[in-house]
């Protein structure tokens, strides 16, 4: 889930514009600038008379305060209180009932309203969207992949469900059985269905344990072959460019050196636009990537994928597919605090930074758990040390 640049732009400057001496505003995440722009209002409630030039990012914090409670639930599921989590989000989507939810949701036939868990006769998940109280909040691919882990549950309990999706999405699930339809293409859908929810609340709704390992639950119907020589590992050192959150969680491809030494064969993760060049010991995909679908044909085929905070971890964890995931010093709230273990896939395992942007240790840790993998002791021996 990620704000847009603009916005994560806006919050700097707006925090800098309330805290002039705070140096380090600038490497805090838009979650960390959210509640110290809400902590300075909460205690000042005529903070505005002091900036009548910023009437924007006055609206902005209005509109901040109004939704800090989905902020308060990522801090409880990071601590591992996920029934705390729950109950905020809960309270948070009630409050804005037959309103937020999707700007998908506005249909000319007027709103439906959010499914509750009590018998329906056709449902539209939602998975992927902007939420209309929050501009530029949105669901990216990483969250589809990871909810979807609950579409299985909703379709048992309702019969005829629809879930509405990314375009680079479609096929995969479709895979999976999941009667699917892109975001452009759901205005039937939404005309004719009793309720909808949002794939981030089927949990909620469906009182699912939302941190309980799952094994996989979307599947690749053509794996491609590869070689089998040797182990066969996928590296992702970088993220989309375009989201707001990409600047702390990617590394460089200088970053991923210490691999260059180990006798595997390394397949490259990285799809769309990069402007690096990758060293030739990291081969290419060996087919054109459309979509995810196209993705799962070589994710499903690797012994293991190593990646950074992307939606790859994702696909490799409802795909069952090990993976080892390289974490920034401060992660993502859906990785809790663990320090090498994962509550979302069982085949996960985290190695976290120690130090801001230094990823050149983090991936040599990473480089020697590998070295020491062989044939025979694979996957055994793929959970690496805790520190």
């Amino acid at each position: 889930m990620v704000y847009s640049r603009r916005t994560l732009k806006d919050l700097r400057e707006l925090a800098q514009a309330m805290l002039p001496s705070n140096k380090h505003l600038h490497d805090l995440s838009w979650g960390e600038l959210c509640k110290i722009c809400i902590d300075v209002r909460d205690h000042n409630d005529k903070l505005y008379e002091s900036f009548p030039s910023l009437p924007p990012f006055i609206r902005l914090i209005d509109e901040l305060f109004l939704n800090l409670m989905p902020i308060r639930s990522f801090e409880y599921f990071r601590n591992g209180e996920l029934k705390r989590g729950y109950d905020v989000i809960l309270n948070y989507f009630d409050k804005f009932s037959g309103q937020i939810g999707s700007k998908y949701i506005q249909h000319s036939t007027g709103y439906i309203t959010r499914w509750d868990g009590s018998h329906v006769e056709k449902l539209l998940v939602l998975s992927g969207f902007e939420y209309a109280a929050l501009p530029g909040y949105e669901e990216r691919q990483g969250d589809c992949l990871q909810f979807a882990r609950f579409i299985p549950e909703a379709i048992r309990r309702v019969k005829h469900v629809v879930v509405a999706t990314h375009p680079s999405l479609v096929r995969l699930f479709e895979q999976a059985g999941f009667n699917t339809v892109s975001h452009n293409e759901m205005d039937g859908p939404l005309a004719i269905a009793d309720r909808y929810i949002t794939s981030t609340l089927l949990p909620v709704v469906l009182w699912a344990e939302y941190g309980t390992e799952v094994a996989a639950y979307l599947r690749c119907d053509e794996p491609i072959t590869l070689p089998h020589d040797k182990l066969n590992i996928g590296i992702c050192w970088a993220g989309d460019p375009q989201n707001a959150s990409d600047d702390p969680r990617s590394a460089k491809v200088e970053d991923v050196e210490p691999f260059s030494n180990i006798d595997m064969n390394f397949w490259s993760l990285m799809f769309g636009e990069r402007p690096e060049n990758v060293p030739a010991w990291i081969k290419s995909a060996p087919i054109a990537i459309r979509d995810f679908a196209d993705t799962a044909k070589i994710v499903s085929a690797l012994d293991l994928v190593i990646s950074i905070d992307t939606s790859i971890v994702h696909l490799a964890g409802s795909l069952g597919v090990p993976c080892w995931i390289a974490l920034p010093e401060k992660s993502c709230w859906r990785w809790q605090n663990h320090e090498s273990r994962s509550n979302l896939y069982p085949k996960a395992r985290l190695f976290r930074q120690h130090t801001h942007e230094d990823w050149h240790h983090v991936f040599t840790r990473i480089a020697a758990n590998l070295s020491i993998i062989t044939f025979q002791t694979f996957p055994d021996s793929t959970t690496p040390e805790a520190h």
